[in-house]
């Protein structure tokens, strides 16, 4: 790696490059197209030592282009897990992931004992940690779903979701298979706000000092027959999993029926709930106005399981 002197005429410390934001560490190196992801490793790492041409050229001419994010998700995700694994060797973690291809989402399992409360909340600390977080997002993911198991073949431990930010094109299940109608299931308290305002993206103000904000998502259920709906299996199981059951009876449970025939969305697969066997989770990174969102279902958990 080879970096910039600073004002005093000295090279950064390992201190201060650690602290850098991405823009201060692109402006600090020296040939920075070949070092995209700092000091986590080389782009070409991911490449089998070749950097596609149009990276180095695009790269070169403005090193911030979220495109680059784009190539690196190609990569392999064995190669990020055992990046992970390497650099924070101290948590023994292990990949339980149970589906294997190129562009994935990883289920990894940071060991720990049953009763262990110290260690417990070491690593839950660690999870929300920017030493963290920073890591999976140089490498285009992102933290989704944290908990602690108990598992006779997986192990016992604090199991983490981490989802790619770029996930799988879900268009072809949303405008053939399931005709432009999707669902939406929330708490019954909301749906008077939903059905003023439709479904809406809640935006925060970005930090540029971070490679890229993870941009909010609005969660959808690809269902691809219609028919009963409201009692499938995959509305319940969606119910079961995504809602609080303390929150739920509090509050009841709302499902809406969204058409987006006459949109030109873009929806992309929930890869993270995969793992719950449910593989018609989408979601949208746009609002949906109200017009095309109607109230399907509202009620108590109790009343939906008749």
């Amino acid at each position: 790696m080879r970096f910039r002197k600073n004002k005093n005429g000295e090279f950064p410390s390992e201190g201060e490059i650690m602290s850098m934001g991405i823009n201060e560490y692109f402006d600090s190196i020296i040939d920075p197209f070949r070092y995209v992801e700092g000091y986590y490793g080389r782009i070409d790492e991911y490449y089998g030592g070749n950097v596609p041409v149009n990276v180095v050229q695009e790269f070169k001419m403005n090193p911030y282009k979220d495109y680059i994010l784009e190539n690196l998700q190609t990569h392999d995700s064995d190669l990020f897990v055992s990046k992970m694994i390497k650099t924070f060797k101290e948590y023994s973690i292990r990949d339980i992931s149970t589906t294997s291809s190129p562009k994935r989402f990883v289920k990894v399992l940071f060991p720990c004992s049953e009763n262990d409360y110290e260690r417990e909340n070491e690593i839950y600390d660690f999870l929300d940690s920017d030493k963290f977080l920073n890591f999976i997002s140089f490498f285009g993911y992102t933290k989704s779903r944290v908990s602690f198991i108990n598992s006779f073949i997986k192990g016992t431990g604090i199991s983490v979701i981490i989802e790619p930010v770029y996930a799988e094109d879900a268009n072809d299940l949303v405008y053939k298979e399931c005709k432009g109608i999707l669902y939406h299931v929330t708490y019954g308290d909301l749906a008077e706000d939903i059905l003023n305002s439709g479904l809406r993206i809640r935006t925060g103000r970005r930090d540029m000092s971070k490679y890229r904000d993870f941009p909010q998502r609005i969660y959808l259920l690809a269902i691809p027959s219609e028919t009963d709906v409201v009692n499938s299996d995959e509305i319940k199981c969606a119910v079961d999993i995504y809602l609080d059951d303390n929150v739920a009876e509090r509050n009841g449970i709302s499902i809406f029926k969204v058409d987006v025939r006459n949109t030109s969305l873009n929806f992309y697969m929930d890869s993270a709930s995969q793992d719950d066997d449910i593989d018609y989770a989408v979601y949208t990174y746009n609002n949906i106005p109200k017009e095309s969102v109607k109230l399907f279902f509202k009620g108590s958990k109790d009343k939906l399981y008749l």
